[in-house]
C-alpha cells in the first residue's frame, strides 16, 4: 500500500471516528473533551537501511508523549526498509494517546487498514465516541458526590466489608518514597493459547476467568486470606459501541471470596461469580470510583499499593527480546509506577508470558518472586491433564 493510499484511508477512518479528532481532554470541573471539526492526518514517511534501525525507530515512536496543544493525539508513520530479494517493504507504525484508543480500537484500526472490515458503503451505524461520552456521563456522573445512582448502589454493596488492602500479606515498604523506576520480571510460560482454551472449556469458563482464579488463589495462599480484591482492565463496551474508536476500557475492582480460595480449582467458580457481578458495570471510570469512596468508606478503591491485572489473548508481533518457554528476564525501567501490574499476554509464537511490574519500594523482590511461584503453581493445577 503506497503512502498516498494510506493517507486517504486514514482520512476516511478519522472522518468516521470522532475519537481520532480529539485534541484535548481534561478531568477538571467535571471533565471536557475537545474535537477538531475536520480530520488532520499526522502521517510521516521514514526510510531506514536495516531492521536494527527499524526497531530503534519503533521504540522512539512508542515513547512518544502527546501534548494537548490543539493537534491530534495520535501519529502514523510509514517506515520503508529493505525487504527480501533486494526489494523494499513498508510498515505502518501507529501511536495513540490513551484518550484516543484502547485495545479494541487498535484491533479495529488494524482491520480497517488491512481491508479486513471491507470498505464502508455508507455512514457508520456504530455509536459515535461523542455518544459514548454522553452515555458514560449519564451513568457515572462526576462532580455529584452523594448522588445515589444504580452504579453507586452496586459498588457500595459489592465492596462492602472488603479488605482495606488489595493484596494483604505483602510486606509493603510504605514508609519509603517511590523511586523513579520499577522492576519488570517476565516469565515465558509453557502455555499455549490452545491449552488455555481447552482448560477453560473443561471448567466451562472463559480463559480470563482461569487467569483471575489463579491470581486470586495465589494471593490467598500468599496472604492467608479468603477475600481478595484486585483490579482488572476491561473492554467496557455496550453493544452500540463495539466498532467505535476511543478509550472505553476501564480498570475496575473484582472481588473473589469464599472458603477454599487458596485451592485453584475451588477458586474458579468463586472468580466466575465475582466477575459476573461486575460485567454490567465494567465501564465504570476509575475517577467515578475514586469520587464515590472519597468519604473514607470502601477503602478497597483508595489510591495505595495495589495489584492490577491485564489479560491480552491477542498475539503480539515478534520482538527482538522474544525468548523460549521456561526462561525469565528481569530489568529496571526508568519510570515511576505506584502499584503492581500483572499482565498475561500472548506472544507471536502462541505461548503466553507472565509479566510483573512493581516498585521495589513497595514490593520486596523476594516476596514478588515467591508470589509468582505461587501463581504459576496455581496455573499448573488448573491445566493439569491438558496438553
Amino acid at each position: 500500500m503506497e503512502t498516498g493510499h494510506v493517507a486517504r484511508r486514514l482520512y476516511d477512518v478519522a472522518a468516521r471516528q470522532a475519537a481520532l479528532r480529539i485534541t484535548q481532554v481534561s478531568l477538571d470541573a467535571g471533565g471536557h473533551t475537545l474535537f477538531a471539526p475536520e480530520p488532520v492526518i499526522p502521517l510521516r514517511h521514514e526510510v531506514v537501511d536495516s531492521d536494527e534501525e527499524f526497531h530503534a525507530l519503533v521504540r522512539d515512536c512508542a515513547g512518544r508523549r502527546f501534548g494537548q496543544d490543539g493537534g491530534p493525539l495520535w501519529t502514523a508513520t510509514v517506515v520503508e526498509r529493505p525487504g527480501p530479494a533486494g526489494g523494499r517493504r513498508r510498515t505502518l507504525c501507529g501511536v495513540f494517546d490513551h484518550h484516543v484508543a484502547d485495545g479494541r480500537s487498535l484491533d479495529l484500526f488494524r482491520a480497517e487498514l488491512t481491508d479486513a472490515l471491507g470498505s464502508p458503503s455508507g455512514p457508520s451505524t456504530a455509536g459515535s465516541y461523542v455518544d459514548w461520552l454522553r452515555w458514560q456521563h449519564e451513568q457515572f456522573p462526576m462532580g455529584a458526590r452523594g448522588r445515589v445512582t444504580p452504579a453507586s448502589e452496586f459498588w457500595r454493596r459489592y465492596l462492602d466489608g472488603s479488605a482495606p488492602e488489595w493484596a494483604p500479606g505483602f510486606r509493603f515498604r510504605t514508609d519509603e518514597p517511590l523511586g523513579k523506576s520499577y522492576c519488570r520480571i517476565r516469565r515465558k510460560l509453557f502455555l499455549s493459547s490452545e491449552m488455555l482454551r481447552r482448560s477453560a472449556a473443561r471448567s466451562r469458563v472463559t480463559p480470563f476467568i482461569l487467569y483471575l482464579a489463579a491470581v486470586a488463589s495465589a494471593i490467598s495462599r500468599h496472604a492467608e486470606a479468603e477475600d481478595v480484591t484486585v483490579r482488572t482492565m476491561t473492554l467496557g463496551r455496550p453493544a452500540p459501541f463495539l466498532t467505535t474508536y476511543g478509550w472505553m476500557s476501564s480498570l475496575v475492582p473484582v472481588r473473589v471470596k469464599g472458603p477454599g480460595l487458596a485451592d485453584p480449582v475451588r477458586a474458579v467458580p468463586l472468580a466466575a461469580a465475582g466477575w459476573r457481578q461486575v460485567l454490567m458495570w465494567q465501564a465504570t471510570p476509575r475517577e467515578y470510583l475514586r469520587q464515590l469512596f472519597a468519604d473514607g468508606t470502601g477503602t478497597t478503591v483508595a489510591e495505595q499499593p495495589t495489584v492490577d491485572l491485564n489479560f491480552n489473548p491477542f498475539p503480539h508481533a515478534p520482538r527482538p527480546t522474544d525468548s523460549a518457554p521456561g526462561t525469565e528476564s528481569c530489568e529496571t525501567v526508568a519510570k515511576e509506577l505506584p502499584r503492581m501490574l500483572l499482565c498475561m499476554e500472548l506472544e507471536a509464537d502462541d505461548h503466553f508470558s507472565l509479566i510483573c511490574m512493581f516498585p521495589v519500594e513497595r514490593f520486596p523482590v523476594a516476596d514478588v518472586r515467591a508470589f509468582l511461584d505461587d501463581l504459576l503453581a496455581a496455573l499448573a493445577a488448573l491445566l493439569a491433564g491438558v496438553e
